[in-house]
């Protein structure tokens, strides 16, 4: 039998008496509950009278504790991932055009950046053959004039000007065969973008 000074909640382990024969921890949790709604307006309240100065707060706290920041932003994507993946791909079909005027200007602007980009995906693909970057990519450029002399136009429409090789199995899918040219097919920059594009 509880005694008198005991917690109401049956098997607390907390046993004191804080406010209406519970426990602090119980009794804020009961508190909270029945009284959920005002709360919600008095935070709400709170933060429009006092946003500017949360705001600064805030944008100094994270200044001051980028770490903790990045911490809690990767376990927050990890606990709501495919929700975050579901709500990209759909802003992404949404505003295509856009993105890619966006990435266009940003390639434009940030060209060294965009070659450190290109020097890291270089680097990666040319391990898989022991190569460095700079032969990897004339190597590459080797695979493509190699497709353009073999196809001579492009093999959807016949078009002979402004054509591109292109990758049968994508490299970043199969990057083994990114050198082999029974992996390539010459396409005209129109039939080229259209199927990078019908890709994303």
């Amino acid at each position: 039998m509880p005694r008198i000074d005991d917690c109401l909640v049956i098997g607390c382990v907390e046993k004191r008496i804080y406010c209406k024969g519970m426990c602090k921890p119980h009794y804020n949790k009961d508190y909270k509950t029945k009284h959920a709604n005002r709360i919600k307006k008095q935070r709400h309240e709170y933060h429009e009278n006092n946003k500017t100065r949360l705001n600064q707060e805030s944008k100094i706290w994270k200044m001051n504790n980028p770490d903790k920041v990045k911490i809690y932003k990767a376990n927050e994507y990890k606990k709501h991932k495919n929700k975050y993946s579901i709500s990209a791909k759909k802003r992404y079909q949404n505003n295509k055009s856009e993105y890619k005027i966006r990435a266009a200007n940003w390639a434009k602007n940030n060209p060294n950046r965009r070659l450190n980009i290109m020097k890291t995906h270089l680097k990666k693909y040319g391990t898989i053959f022991n190569l460095s970057e700079k032969s990897y990519k004339w190597a590459l450029e080797s695979w493509s004039k190699s497709i353009k002399k073999r196809d001579e136009k492009c093999v959807c429409c016949g078009k002979s000007e402004d054509c591109h090789a292109h990758h049968l199995l994508y490299k970043q899918y199969m990057p083994e065969l990114s050198l082999n040219v029974n992996n390539g097919v010459l396409l005209c920059s129109d039939h080229h973008k259209e199927l990078h594009y019908a890709k994303n």
